[in-house]
């Protein structure tokens, strides 16, 4: 279905004398009220609907009268919703509604010849509203496309350009894709700096985006460096409330638990989330991940009550308002399992970790490294109920996956190492486990250093061998 606001509201893109009877509410009212007397149409006020035959007859046509094409490419830029849909909640309802337009009228087989600028825009909407739906592989075609148009209209330095690339290495980074994405962003983050300066909003979140990449890449330190010099200059250029500044602290307080900094991780993802919930309300999509950091964080300082609290007021609101096969609802079924097992509810980890475990697979499939740290959480369960022999298949499954999609050295592989170092234990095969136990160690100490809390765990499972 249309909206007719969508004609009446924006009439200037269309040609005459439709453009004319749009601006006349009893003349498009009468019009309207022809095409459904010659069934041309069905009226379902504030909508109607083309016949599906008539449609196919138009979209069939060989020459589209008045460059149609183009009028609908030009009425879909100014009707849909200019904000990120990411930022705007409200919007959604109007992006459901006239997306599968956006999509037809995009199509890239269609000449769209002297509308590139609107298509490029369009395009980059659109894949912004997909993947803030949970959609990165829908988006991706969307996001490259209007990269291209802007590189060719406008050259590789021109800042719609660069949004565009910083856009298409974000949604690299939600499809797990991490070096492609880092690889992206630190192209975008050094053209930023020098076509815009350090300060430009378009650089700032082009480095904060950055050091997500190189965090899930393992590069921790970089990451810290990189996220504390930019959340100090968001602070300073767009102020402690603005959105952008509030992401970039929860994803800083998330670095900072990387690097063993547990407290200060603590303080920054509260801070953070409590600015959400009073800026943006505590069902935005922001006020949700920022309460996932914070008890992801509040895990690690032993607040296991407070963390129970907290993620099962923000599970619920994530089912709620993105739905229960939402990217971020599922990633964050990690944290409650693992309270659920601490709650001593076995039954209920496990049901909900396999259930979630099978979803996972099948939207983000079997080697994105947040299915791979559920698996993980499972595995643990498994092993608490005495279930050893399906704990430790999986467990060698997920850690063999760990090292070729992660690496060997990298901090999740390092981590999850130990739950399969206890489950070999449990099972009395003590020569693997130490075996295990020895390389993993060795590469914590060198990877994250003497000190770090994994590595600390690590060696005190050494000395406490039987």
């Amino acid at each position: 279905p249309l909206p007719l606001a969508m004609f009446t509201t924006h009439p200037a893109p269309l040609p005459e004398p439709l453009a004319s009877a749009a601006r006349d509410k009893l003349a498009f009212t009468r019009l309207i009220q022809l095409v459904r007397e010659h069934g041309l149409a069905r009226l379902e006020p504030p909508t109607f609907t083309v016949h599906r035959l008539l449609a196919a007859i138009l979209r069939a046509q060989p020459y589209q009268p008045d460059n149609l094409p183009i009028v609908a490419v030009r009425l879909l830029r100014v009707a849909v919703p200019a904000s990120h849909p990411r930022v705007n909640p409200p919007d959604w309802a109007v992006w459901r509604q006239l997306l599968p337009h956006v999509l037809v009228a995009t199509d890239p087989h269609r000449a769209l010849i002297g509308a590139e600028q609107e298509l490029a825009w369009l395009l980059r909407r659109a894949a912004e509203y997909l993947q803030t739906r949970g959609e990165p592989s829908a988006a991706q075609p969307l996001f490259e496309r209007a990269r291209n148009l802007h590189r060719s209209l406008l050259g590789d330095d021109h800042p719609d350009t660069l949004e565009s690339a910083g856009s298409l290495a974000l949604n690299l980074w939600e499809l797990a894709q991490y070096a492609q994405a880092a690889k992206l962003g630190e192209d975008t983050l050094a053209r930023c700096r020098q076509i815009l300066g350090d300060d430009h909003p378009h650089t700032l979140r082009s480095a904060y985006f950055l050091a997500l990449y190189l965090r899930e890449l393992g590069q921790h330190g970089r990451s810290h460096q990189l996220g504390e010099d930019t959340l100090a200059r968001m602070r300073r250029v767009l102020g402690d409330d603005h959105v952008e500044t509030l992401r970039a602290a929860y994803y800083l307080g998330l670095c900072l638990r990387e690097v063993g900094r547990y407290e200060q991780s603590r303080q920054l993802c509260d801070d953070a989330f409590t600015r959400c919930r009073k800026a943006l309300g505590e069902d935005h999509p922001d006020t949700l991940r920022a309460a996932i950091a914070l008890a992801t964080t509040m895990w690690e300082v032993g607040e296991h009550e407070q963390t129970r609290q907290l993620v099962e007021d923000t599970l619920s609101r994530c089912r709620r308002v993105l739905g229960e096969d939402h990217p971020h609802t599922l990633r964050s079924v990690f944290i409650e399992v693992t309270v659920l097992r601490w709650l001593g509810q076995l039954e209920r980890a496990r049901h909900l970790g396999e259930d979630t475990l099978t979803r996972m697979r099948r939207y983000l499939g079997e080697d994105n490294p947040y299915t791979l740290r559920l698996a993980v959480a499972v595995v643990a369960v498994l092993a608490e109920r005495g279930q050893l022999e399906q704990a430790h298949q999986l467990g060698e499954d997920t850690l063999s996956r760990c090292r070729r999609v992660l690496g060997d050295d990298h901090p999740d592989t390092l981590r999850w190492s130990r739950t399969q170092i206890s489950v070999l234990r449990q099972m009395g095969d003590d020569e693997r486990a130490r075996q295990l136990r020895d390389d993993t160690l060795r590469r914590c100490r060198r990877v994250l250093g003497e000190d770090h809390p994994e590595t600390l765990r690590v060696a005190r499972s050494v000395t406490t061998d039987p």
